[in-house]
């Protein structure tokens, strides 16, 4: 049991009866409706609590379909520290106002929508009014809280159909319990799920700050309901070796239409494959592409996608056909959300946009395949920038991966002086939204 915890932390579990009591949490749970994952949050680097007009970046949160249901929006650490030192929670209000605030389009557009915050901020009623429907709240220091202050904030949250969670075992009536295993030690983890499971054994649990995708796959079989950590990352390094039949077609019809291959050759090659046909006119006639009349034949979308398009459909195809990992729906989310969102960079970097999407694209494409970089993208004839900047992490596109994975990862102060370079963070997390909800619609096209 908890092969994962004990593979994460190497220690052997506790028996029940010798395990810690947990320590006091500064964490934040996961959504629990049809399951949900996902979740890094670093260290604060300084003390400094944002204003209220700091936009939060989006963490996703992958449920135990392997698909990504939703975001996690957090408040900086700091903010917690405080607030459980004593600090007047009045000039900590507007923030927290905010980070509720981020939480409603998410729940608008029927996905999971997380945030911890603390009880004494949740009890104050110019806060709590901002509490989206359904979305996820963990209330940090529910356990100091008074019992029958802690019993009336849940009544009042769930009053608002919030979904109530806390990070410590406990006889409160909240719907799900929260493990962060950054802040706790193997066995405080390990009492903490175990004590849950003998308390309320049909609640929901979630684990977040794993150190990588292995780990947090390990967990949803485990039976958490969303796992979340280092979603770019494998416990062992990938093997070298070569892309499976299906990549390697892709990659030699992406590389024929940049050497500037006929398009009506291209439509012979695609008609040959029944299921890259079927994709291809589902594609032509999705809302996506935008066109007006029904597409019915393999030669009539090529002609109307035009080579550009076309590329894009390609190289998009190519992500989607790495199903090695169970989490592999949400990674080819996440690619689609960075393609798309350094897509729109674009008119800050000077770069084409074609470039940039692909850049994005092929950001996870190793972990998908579960290969090395240099391998997986060995196949494509791409573009100089595009190859050092994916296997040598160099070059002038570099930083635009360093931003995607210091958004994801909440590394806030590192990922305001790299937007920097892209227009400032209100610019930057203003695209990323816009880029989860067109990779929302994206994934959505793929799987029909």
């Amino acid at each position: 049991m908890l092969n994962w915890l004990t593979r994460l932390f190497g220690a052997a579990p506790a028996r029940s009866a010798d395990l810690p009591r947990p320590s006091q949490p500064a964490s934040a749970p996961p959504a629990v409706q049809s399951g949900s994952e996902g979740l890094v949050r670093p260290a604060a680097r300084n003390d400094v609590v944002p204003s209220a007009a700091t936009p939060c970046p989006r963490i996703p949160l992958v449920d135990r379909s392997g698909q990504l249901a939703g975001f996690e929006v957090l408040p900086p650490d700091v903010m917690l520290r405080r607030a459980r030192e004593g600090a007047n929670v009045a000039t900590l209000a507007a923030y927290a106002s905010m980070v509720l605030a981020s939480l409603k389009p998410i729940r608008a557009a029927g996905r999971v929508g997380l945030t911890i915050l603390p009880w004494q901020l949740l009890a104050r009623p110019a806060v709590l009014q901002n509490v989206p429907a359904g979305a996820s709240i963990v209330i940090d220091g529910l356990g100091a809280a008074p019992e029958q202050d802690a019993r009336d904030l849940i009544a009042r949250l769930q009053a608002q159909h919030a979904v109530v969670g806390a990070s410590d075992a406990t006889t409160l009536p909240v719907q799900f319990l929260f493990v962060d295993a950054r802040v706790r030690s193997a066995d405080e983890c390990r009492g903490l799920i175990e004590s849950h499971r003998t308390r309320q054994p049909g609640m929901p649990w979630a684990v977040v700050n794993l150190p990588d995708i292995d780990a947090i796959e390990a967990a949803l079989r485990e039976g958490a309901e969303l796992a979340a950590g280092r979603l770019d990352r494998t416990a062992t390094p990938a093997e070298k070796g070569t892309p499976g039949p299906q990549v390697a077609k892709l990659c030699r019809l992406i590389n024929q239409l940049v050497g500037g291959a006929d398009t009506a050759a291209l439509a012979g090659e695609l008609r040959s494959d029944v299921s890259l046909s079927y994709q291809l006119l589902r594609h032509a006639n999705s809302p996506l592409l935008g066109v007006s009349r029904a597409v019915d034949s393999v030669d009539q979308a090529v002609l109307l996608m035009g080579r550009d398009a076309l590329y894009r459909w390609l190289t998009v195809m190519l992500v989607s056909a790495g199903e090695r990992r169970a989490s592999s729906r949400a990674l080819q989310e996440i690619a689609l959300a960075r393609a798309r969102l350094f897509e729109m960079l674009a008119a800050q970097t000077g770069a084409a946009p074609q470039s940039l999407f692909t850049l994005g694209l092929l950001s996870m494409i190793d972990v998908l395949l579960h290969l090395p970089m240099a391998d997986a993208v060995a196949p494509l004839s791409l573009a100089a920038d595009l190859q050092s900047a994916l296997v040598a992490r160099s070059g002038p596109l570099a930083p635009l991966l360093t931003l995607a994975e210091q958004l994801e990862r909440r590394q806030l102060e590192e990922a305001k002086a790299t937007a920097s370079l892209y227009g400032g963070m209100d610019t930057v997390l203003a695209a990323s939204d816009a880029a989860w909800a067109w990779a929302a619609q994206a994934s959505a096209d793929l799987r029909g």
